[in-house]
């Protein structure tokens, strides 16, 4: 039987190479999540995959959290906030393309 097997389309070597990729990202994003005292520095991308962010976020406090994200593809900039008022109540606010806050509540099951 000639040819690789595939899985959803990739071949075993372009799945080998897309991990060591992912994996090498992931090293990167350590490191500078490390050297610059963030908590989160990630790519974000729509379901749809014409869209992407890079994301950086900080905890400037236990309940207070800060993050930026700056469009890949689209110049879309958004600056968003959230803040535990209790353990259950949550304020977001989000700003940029889009405004607006929301209030959240949280029931646990």
């Amino acid at each position: 039987m000639g040819g690789s097997q595939t899985f959803d389309g990739l071949t075993r070597e372009a799945l080998e190479d897309h991990r060591q990729i992912h994996f090498y990202l992931d090293q990167i994003a350590r490191s500078l999540r490390e050297r610059f005292g963030l908590d989160d520095f990630r790519v974000e991308t729509a379901d749809s995959g014409d869209q992407a962010s890079l994301v950086v976020g900080r905890y400037l406090s236990a309940d207070v959290y800060v993050s930026y994200a700056v469009g890949l593809i689209e110049s879309a900039n958004s600056l968003n906030l959230r803040y535990r008022i209790t353990d259950r109540w949550q304020l977001e606010a989000e700003s940029g393309i889009n405004h607006g806050a929301d209030l959240l509540y949280t029931i646990e099951r």
